[in-house]
């Protein structure tokens, strides 16, 4: 949960940036898919950005949005306004 001003600041699941800011896979992760269970929506601001895509997102409760966590996905998400945001969040990885 998020509490009002908290935030995540823009950032891709499976990539980091090096010394040269270029993206590489981040050492011993692995994960491929990653998950949001939207729990609640009565809070203000919180919303996911994906600003290469020009997407902001408040889903209903019971949403569960899945994406490729790739640095073409950078994602935050802004500051909680007010109320206390709720989600549960999880990777996936290819079974092979």
């Amino acid at each position: 949960c998020m509490n009002i001003e908290a935030f995540n600041p823009l950032h891709v699941d499976n990539y980091e940036k090096d010394e040269n800011g270029k993206w590489v896979e981040r050492a011993n992760y692995g994960k491929d898919k990653s998950a949001i269970l939207y729990l609640n929506n009565n809070y203000f601001g919180g919303e996911l950005n994906f600003p290469k895509q020009n997407l902001k997102l408040k889903l209903e409760p019971g949403s569960l949005l899945v994406f490729e966590g790739t640095y073409e996905r950078p994602h935050e998400v802004l500051k909680v306004l007010s109320g206390k945001r709720c989600n549960m969040i999880t990777f996936f990885e290819p079974m092979i």
